[in-house]
C-alpha cells in the first residue's frame, strides 16, 4: 500500500506526541534505516516500511499492567516466559493499538512487521525482516554488536544485486538474533521458544539461497 508524503508527515507528528523524545528519535532512525534497506532488498515499499518503522515502538513505553490489559481485552494468551520477558510485550500489543488509533496505517505488512520486530518469527517476510534488522542496526544504536552488523550491511549491500542483498539481509538478521541470544545467556534470562525458531529459520534461509 502506498502512503503519501503528507500521510507520513502527519504520522510523524502524531507519533512524536505519543512517545518520549528518546523513543521518537530511535523510531526516526529505524525509519531511515528501513528505507535504505528497502532500496536494496524490497524496492517500491519505502513508504510502507517508513510507516512500520515509525509505529513499531508505539506501545513500548506503556506499563506492564497496560500491556497485559490490552492483551486480555483482545483474548491473547502468552506463555509464562513471554510474560516474564517484559521487554517484548510491546510487539504483541502495538498491532492492536495501531488497528484502533492509527487505523489508516494498519496494513497487513505493517501489523506483521510490528508484531515480529523484537524476536522475529520463523515465517518472517522480507518486509518483516527489514524492520527487524533496522530496529537493531539503526544509526543511533551504539552497542558493539549493532555497530558491527551495521558496518557489515553497509559494506556488503550492492545496487542491483538482489541475490547478494538477500543473503546479506538474512545473515545480518541471523547475527542480530545470535547476539540477542548470547546477551540473554550472559544475563541468565529466559529465552522464549519463538526466538530459537526464528534463529533456525534464518539459518535455513541462508543455506537455501
Amino acid at each position: 500500500m502506498k502512503f503519501s508524503p503528507q500521510q507520513i508527515d502527519a504520522l510523524r507528528y502524531k507519533v512524536k506526541r505519543a512517545l518520549s523524545e528518546k523513543r521518537y528519535v530511535h523510531s526516526l532512525g529505524v525509519e531511515k534505516c528501513a528505507i535504505r534497506l528497502s532500496k536494496y532488498c524490497l524496492p517500491g515499499f519505502e513508504d510502507e516500511l517508513a510507516v512500520a518503522a515509525l509505529l513499531h515502538d508505539i506501545t513500548k513505553e506503556f506499563s506492564k499492567v497496560e500491556q497485559l490489559s490490552i492483551l486480555a481485552a483482545n483474548n491473547v494468551s502468552l506463555t509464562e516466559y513471554e510474560i516474564k520477558s517484559e521487554q517484548i510485550l510491546h510487539s504483541y500489543t502495538a498491532p492492536f493499538v495501531i488497528s484502533g488509533e492509527y487505523a489508516e496505517y494498519a496494513t497487513r505488512n505493517i501489523l506483521s512487521s510490528v508484531r515480529n520486530h523484537t524476536v522475529g518469527d520463523e515465517n518472517m517476510s522480507i518486509f518483516d525482516e527489514i524492520i527487524f534488522l533496522a530496529d537493531f542496526i539503526e544509526d543511533g544504536r551504539e552497542y558493539r554488536s549493532s555497530i558491527a552488523i551495521r558496518e557489515y550491511v553497509n559494506e556488503q549491500m550492492r545496487e542491483n544485486d538482489t541475490e547478494n542483498n538477500m543473503l546479506v539481509l538474512h545473515n545480518a538478521a541471523l547475527r542480530s538474533i545470535n547476539f540477542t541470544i548470547l546477551h540473554l545467556l550472559e544475563k541468565n534470562r529466559h529465552i522464549i521458544e519463538k526466538t530459537v525458531l526464528t534463529r533456525n529459520a534464518l539459518l535455513s534461509k541462508m543455506l537455501h539461497i
